[in-house]
């Protein structure tokens, strides 16, 4: 069952606000209305837990090239192509918010969907971030992930609705040849955990 019929069913929906005021997040929505999301949903990072860090045995020791130059990156570049779903998109629009370390805090982006096209929704869209490789953001960036979440509104006067969300290990940025890493994330429904499609893009670390 897809998520939008939803709103034909008429199921009740829950207020994003009560669980993440502690974030200090904004909804990607022009108005004060805050988005909608089942209950105990964690606003940032996956909500699965088992998908928030990586085990120990996960880890692995970066060559000491690779630490060389990690130290003269300077800029982390995220290019989010667009979500390709299991089945036809639903008219309207999406939005995207992702989080990344970078330095000594965290990044912070939404992004808003261009067009929908068939089974895919269209993005295009890339940021551009200052970053700083110390041995403390190393090793962050060997047993974190960046957490996405995908939000949707029929209406230009509707709230965004949390409906799905995805993670991308760092660690795999890291191991990437010359630090660039094509993606294609699983996105799963905040619902009911089920497959909805692929959040597809491109990370790059560069001088």
């Amino acid at each position: 069952k897809q998520w939008y019929q939803r709103r034909e069913r008429g199921e009740q929906e829950h207020d994003i606000s009560a669980v993440s005021t502690d974030r200090h997040t904004e909804s990607p929505a022009k108005n004060n209305s805050s988005p909608k999301v089942s209950r105990h949903v964690k606003f940032w990072g996956s909500t699965r837990k088992q998908d928030s860090f990586m085990t120990p045995e996960e880890i692995l020791p970066l060559s000491l090239n690779k630490v060389t130059a990690l130290g003269r990156v300077n800029k982390c570049k995220l290019f989010l192509s667009d979500i390709q779903l299991d089945d036809t998109a639903a008219a309207g629009t999406y939005f995207v918010e992702y989080k990344i370390p970078v330095a000594d805090e965290e990044e912070a982006k939404t992004l808003t969907s261009r067009r929908v096209d068939g089974k895919a929704v269209r993005f295009e869209h890339t940021n551009v971030f200052p970053v700083l490789f110390d041995e403390v953001l190393i090793n962050q960036w060997q047993v974190r992930t960046a957490g996405f979440k995908v939000f949707y509104k029929e209406r230009i006067e509707d709230s965004p609705e949390l409906i799905a969300d995805a993670t991308l290990k760092l660690k795999n940025v890291l191991l990437a040849e010359k630090f660039e890493l094509k993606f294609a994330m699983q996105m799963r429904s905040i619902q009911n955990d089920d497959f909805l499609g692929l959040v597809n893009g491109v990370v790059k670390l560069n001088s």
